[in-house]
């Protein structure tokens, strides 16, 4: 996506804590009715348009801690990038550790995945115009996988997506195939390209009774058997099989044949809509809301059970994504899928899913004055669980170019400011990757809308009240 870059410009604001309160603030109480007795909140701004609150709340059944990140999906300085293991296809590691292979500054798991390592995801994953990865069939007979997706006009939506894949060869011969560039036991053949692999090493390497189909511009030029190694083409792509698959079909196949992989892929509520128009997309389990109601559609795992829950969604101009994380079992009382939904709802979510949960439900974040994410929430069986992937929100700045200001009272927590004393605002800047600068400070102008007399970057107020402060 591309757009304007932003002025540098930042006003010290209610979620940063510090709309500024001379005199004593009141506890953090609320009555919000259906049962929220308590609820005390602790939001941050981590990025040009991105913030992270934690909220915990007290309810007639318990206590339960709410972890939100909301995004401007029109912001030009974050993007969201579906996290993977970097290197190797299919291998599962924990939510952090795929934070920091990719580069994200905030992050929570993702889609469901079966068992054994490496294993890939259960879904779909689109990127760039292409269905980077998907499984044959996927939402065939009804529709139970709905997914996230960005398209190029950089319009977040809720959806799900039918796929269909075949491979076919000259004279009506051809394959009932499993997936595209996934991880499996291969009893189904998998389709694989340059996008996930340059080769057939990891594979062969991996499981020692697989066979290769190259094609290379639509001929097939090699049939490899177990272990042996073979180059993915630039202008093709490899069928991988087990034994016993190979056994009963490579037969039909020959060296000179004529071949070539199919694919189809139908959005169900936007049908006019093609992968080639998305950018980013990443399918999980079932609906939570839709057009602003609560919906039980396509798969719900424990859906009147308290778990632990990790959703996303978007408002209803399309102009929000919220990623939200629930804590449960270990930490809290979960939520049901109905009170899951309930919750997107409160933060302005219009349409709503849900990704895998329970142990796998974890959250990173790269908070204020720290230079990595680490984890926010309390994982369920109290370690951290190795997933599949996940959905990252990456800085898309340039590094050592100023893109975010923070300014904070110096020796105030709270950011209050005393009426006739002097109070130094310090200025931390950070560029494009959220990493600290060094700035002069003599460059920069400050500004109050309470009254006062500033002297450089020291504000001696001379009423009470609240205010904001500009740098």
């Amino acid at each position: 996506m591309k757009h304007k870059n932003k002025r540098l410009h930042r006003i010290i604001g209610v979620v940063l804590a510090t709309v500024m309160t001379i005199g004593a603030m009141p506890m953090n109480a609320f009555a919000l009715g259906d049962g929220v007795y308590y609820e005390k909140k602790d939001i941050q701004t981590i990025a040009e348009g991105v913030t992270y609150e934690k909220s915990s709340r007290l309810y007639k059944a318990g206590w339960m801690d709410v972890y939100v990140l909301t995004m401007d999906a029109n912001s030009s300085d974050t993007a969201l990038k579906v996290i993977q293991s970097v290197g190797s296809v299919g291998i599962k590691t924990t939510v952090p550790k795929l934070a920091t292979d990719n580069n994200v500054i905030a992050a929570v798991n993702g889609d469901f995945f079966g068992s054994g390592n490496p294993m890939s995801s259960m879904g779909q994953v689109a990127k760039d115009g292409e269905m980077v990865a998907a499984q044959n069939y996927y939402n065939g007979s009804e529709n139970k996988y709905a997914g996230l997706y960005i398209d190029s006009e950089g319009v977040p939506f809720i959806d799900y997506v039918k796929s269909t894949m075949g491979f076919y060869g000259a004279g009506g011969v051809s394959l009932a195939m499993g997936a595209k560039n996934k991880m499996t036991d291969f009893s189904k053949p998998v389709y694989f390209d340059r996008t996930t692999m340059t080769s057939s090493k990891q594979l062969d390497a991996t499981y020692s009774t697989l066979s290769k189909i190259v094609v290379s511009n639509k001929v097939i030029t090699k049939i490899a058997g177990p272990k042996e190694v073979v180059d993915i083409p630039e202008d093709g792509f490899i069928i991988v099989m087990n034994k016993a698959t190979a056994a009963a079909n490579l037969s039909k196949f020959s060296v000179g044949m004529s071949a070539d992989f199919s694919e189809n892929e139908t959005f169900v509520f936007r049908p006019t809509k093609t992968i080639d128009n998305i950018d980013f997309g990443i399918s999980g389990g079932g609906e939570l809301l839709r057009n602003g109601e609560y919906v039980s559609q396509g798969l719900i795992i424990g859906q009147n059970a308290r778990n632990p829950r990790t959703m996303v969604g978007v408002n209803k101009d399309k102009s929000k994504i919220y990623i939200v994380c629930i804590d449960g079992r270990k930490n809290g009382i979960g939520a049901t899928h109905a009170e899951a939904a309930k919750i997107m709802k409160e933060y302005g979510a219009y349409d709503a899913i849900h990704f895998d949960g329970g142990g796998s439900t974890t959250m990173v974040v790269q908070k204020e004055g720290t230079t990595s994410p680490s984890v926010v929430n309390v994982p369920s069986e109290g370690s951290l669980r190795a997933v599949a992937n996940g959905i990252g929100i990456e800085a898309t700045g340039q590094s050592g170019v100023p893109s975010r200001v923070k300014p904070y009272v110096q020796d105030s927590e709270k950011n209050y400011l005393f009426q006739g004393l002097g109070n130094t605002i310090n200025v931390e800047v950070y560029d494009g990757k959220l990493q600290a600068m060094n700035v002069d400070k003599s460059k920069l102008s400050f500004s109050s809308t309470i009254d006062g007399k500033w002297t450089d970057n020291v504000f001696t107020p001379s009423t009470t009240g609240k205010g904001k402060i500009t740098v």
